[in-house]
């Protein structure tokens, strides 16, 4: 599927960080560098006409991207112009401040294609519809994804039986066979041997001619590769087709190898990734996590990044990941999140749309995840929150079609703020404290509580300073202001008390065993909820009984959300702002007596609503 990036990166641009991130206003176009008066920044251009020989200008433009990322400075800006460019950046700087950070942006109007594929048009017949080729092994240098294994800890099936390296026609992905005859009996398949110093490929397209066609195989680990330990910051990647990467499984404390994705920051921090596509990695789109063997956190020079307004699709463990503390302070915003694990080959605890561990004071905002797949001994969720993170806020996004829970919370000592989001069908898991859920629509999505006597780790309040460990069991959790259909909370008090009021429950949902006289039960009525799932988003349609809302609701602030009874503070801001909800899922104001569920403007009967994410996203 072709879709435009016009426009999307044009100078000059703006981007404000959230309160989240401490109102921080950078630059990240050439014009605005200039407007600034930035002492010798420059702008250099990559072409398919260029040469590594040129000056890197507009009418001498170099040939590579990596020629580019070789040549910039702070404050310098790469413009790559259409084409399809087969490499693996590895930057070996990055900026030192939002008003001087490097950045790489596709050019305005036009399809840059980055890709860690090559294509071959020298396939011979092997037999029938099965083609086959061969590649030296000097070919790849020193990595040739077709004798490494996906392998590491945390896989539940698949584990070192498939390649790391994958085969496309046409940009569909095809799949993997351990046995040469199962590939000439089925297409779109493929299978891959070492003979002689080469690797060979065979793969079966169907009666197609893969010479005729676009016929790719993955040569790369990544796309974008800081090799530097958190020593490439402040990089804005701006307007790309990022596609066909050979990552590995990328577990939180990694025992072969880094934690690495099609896009990785290699502990960075401060980076912009926005209106990219990211699609068809073998395991990850966007990683910023832990290295092999180390784990260590660092709160001010890690993390603090923006992932906006980007389609995130076709990836073989999870679309963003990350441990270590390295999404902390960071804002994601705006992505279509879509088809994770969709062949199924391989899986385990570490499949979900979004997953993080060990960060803080992070937002995850206006996302539309979907098609979150899995099968056997292993997990897959949509949005997994994992192990001594704090301060986390998951608001305005939309999450359905997950094979498990829509949000996982496991193990955190909290809080979590889960507000103004649309969650259908499979509900939220929760095996962590301080789960708090305001002003959500839950379609048949019950709250399942678990514990298992696990420790993890508790911080100091906007810090990684340790206070102690816990085992993260269930309580003082907050369910206010939402709509409930089909299913309610479920649950029961427990010894750090949880409260629930001034929800709306449609259709045979029930209160919680814990919850007062203050909500509503309508059990004989049916909203009719109706999602369409769309190319930019989805659309949603539900109605509500004439009597509705029948609750006196108030604004929910951070105050009657709770104190933490271990780090002492209620849900706030870095700067210590308290964290109140005061708007609805499209960012409108919330009255004094709010609307129940994710959205402040219902009338009675259908209401429609639409939230558009990916290319198309606008801030709210």
């Amino acid at each position: 599927m072709k879709q435009s990036i016009a426009g999307l990166c044009d100078p000059p641009v703006f981007v404000v960080r959230p309160h989240l991130a401490i109102n921080r206003m950078c630059v990240v176009m050439a014009a605005m560098m200039g407007a600034i008066g930035i002492a010798g920044a420059a702008e250099y251009h990559v072409s398919k006409r260029g040469s590594d020989a040129n000056p890197g200008s507009s009418a001498q433009p170099f040939l590579t991207i990596q020629k580019a990322a070789a040549s910039m400075q702070p404050g310098d800006v790469c413009t790559v112009h259409a084409g399809t460019y087969r490499e693996e950046v590895i930057p070996p700087r990055g900026g030192i401040s939002e008003a001087q950070r490097i950045t790489y942006r596709a050019a305005e109007g036009e399809q840059v294609y980055w890709k860690g594929s090559d294509q071959f048009t020298n396939w011979t017949v092997h037999g029938g519809n099965t083609y086959q080729v061969t590649i030296p092994n000097a070919t790849f240098g020193a990595f040739n994804p077709y004798t490494v294994f996906v392998k590491e800890a945390w896989m539940g099936y698949g584990s070192g039986k498939f390649h790391r390296g994958q085969v496309f026609y046409e940009g569909e992905q095809y799949r993997e066979q351990r046995a040469l005859a199962d590939v000439t009996a089925t297409p779109k398949t493929w299978f891959v041997k070492q003979d002689k110093g080469s690797t060979v490929i065979y793969a079966n397209f169907g009666g197609a001619n893969p010479n005729a066609g676009l016929a790719e195989v993955t040569m790369r680990k990544s796309v974008f590769r800081p090799i530097i330990d958190g020593g490439v910051n402040y990089i804005t990647l701006c307007g790309f087709h990022m596609s066909h990467a050979a990552p590995n499984w990328s577990p939180p404390s990694p025992k072969t190898s880094d934690q690495e994705g099609l896009l990785t920051t290699h502990r960075g921090g401060y980076w912009i990734i926005e209106k990219n596509i990211i699609s068809d990695s073998r395991t990850v789109g966007i990683v910023s996590g832990s290295l092999r063997g180390d784990t260590s956190k660092h709160y001010t020079k890690r993390g603090h990044h923006i992932v906006r307004g980007n389609i995130i699709r076709n990836c073989g463990q999870s679309g963003i990941c990350g441990s270590g503390g390295n999404w902390g302070v960071s804002l994601i915003e705006g992505n279509l999140i879509e088809e994770i694990n969709p062949l199924m080959e391989f899986g385990g605890w570490e499949t979900a749309g979004i997953k993080i561990h060990g960060a803080a004071d992070y937002t995850i905002k206006n996302n539309v995840i979907r098609g979150v797949y899995g099968k056997g001994n292993g997990v897959h969720h949509g949005i997994w929150i994992d192990w001594a993170n704090q301060n986390v806020r998951i608001t305005g996004n939309i999450i359905y079609n997950t094979a498990q829970t829509a949000l996982y919370f496991e193990k955190n000592i909290g809080g979590h703020l889960a507000d103004n989001n649309v969650i259908v069908g499979k509900g939220v898991k929760e095996q962590a404290h301080q789960v708090l859920l305001v002003h959500n629509l839950m379609i048949n999505a019950g709250t399942s509580f678990a514990g298992d006597g696990r420790r993890a780790q508790y911080y100091k309040p906007h810090s990684y300073d340790k206070l102690g460990e816990w085992t993260m069991e269930t309580g003082a959790d907050r369910f206010y202001n939402n709509i409930y259909v089909g299913v309610g909370p479920g649950g029961k008090q427990t010894e750090q008390p949880k409260a629930a009021a001034f929800n709306v429950y449609y259709k045979g949902a029930k209160k919680a065993a814990f919850e007062g006289a203050n909500s509503r039960v309508v059990s004989d009525f049916d909203p009719g909820f109706t999602l369409t799932s769309l190319p930019d988003g989805a659309e949603i349609a539900f109605a509500v009984d004439p009597g509705f809302p029948g609750v006196t609701t108030s604004i929910v602030t951070s105050e009657m959300l709770g104190t933490n009874f271990l780090t002492g503070v209620g849900m706030e801001y870095p700067d210590g702002t308290p964290m109140d909800v005061t708007t609805d899922l499209f960012g409108t104001t919330r009255g004094k007596n709010p609307t129940p569920g994710p959205f402040e403007k219902l009338t009675i009967g259908t209401n429609t609503f639409r939230l558009t994410v990916g290319l198309a996203y606008r801030e709210k």
